[in-house]
Order: C-alpha cells, then structure tokens, then sequence
C-alpha cells in the first residue's frame, strides 16, 4: 500500500487493495510454500487475502477522500491507520472464530 502511494500510482483506490492482499497474504503464503506445507487449510479456501484487500480499499478509499480536504494533519492519517489495522485484526479473528470459508468458484 505505501508503495502505491509513494509512486502516485492511479487510481489508488484499484492498487491499493491489489498491493495490501499481496503485501499482507504473499509472505504468508510464501512462507508456507518455502516450508512444503502443502497440506496447509491457510492454502485451501480460507478467507485470508480477502481481509487484506476489503482493509487495502478501506484504507486506499480513506487517504484519496484526504488528499482531496484543504487542510492536513498527520493524525487523522494516523488514526486512520490504526483504524484499519485494528479492523483488519477483528476482522481476521471473528474469521477464525466462526470458520468462515472463502467462496469457492
């Protein structure tokens, strides 16, 4: 996500979520392809890159509605952060809580 920011990638709100799942889910999935974990349920159906893409649009959807207001303050820009990163965090316990699978096409 910050690298689509920093590079003023547009439309941010397209990148942002593409560059979350694969910032928040690559090293994940990457990790459990390194150790031959083929077996892993983390790589069969569960609702794991999804988190980070709706948290990725929150997040994307939030900084462009700032970059349009007239005056800035870096903590509105933090709270927004925490803000996504403690809904990224509920959202991926109450998915592990109650088992929820991703939709399998």
């Amino acid at each position: 996500m910050i690298v689509a920011v920093d590079a003023n990638i547009k439309p941010l709100w397209l990148w942002g979520p593409i560059l979350a799942a694969l910032t928040g889910a690559g090293g994940g999935i990457l990790r459990d392809v390194i150790r031959a974990d083929v077996d892993n349920p983390g790589l069969k159906g569960s609702f794991y890159a999804e988190v980070a893409v709706i948290w990725g649009l929150v997040l994307s959807l939030g900084l462009t509605w700032y970059a349009d207001l007239q005056d800035y303050h870096p903590e509105h820009i933090t709270a927004l952060v925490v803000f996504v990163l403690f809904g990224a965090l509920t959202t991926r316990m109450v998915v592990f809580h109650y088992k929820i699978r991703s939709p399998m096409f």
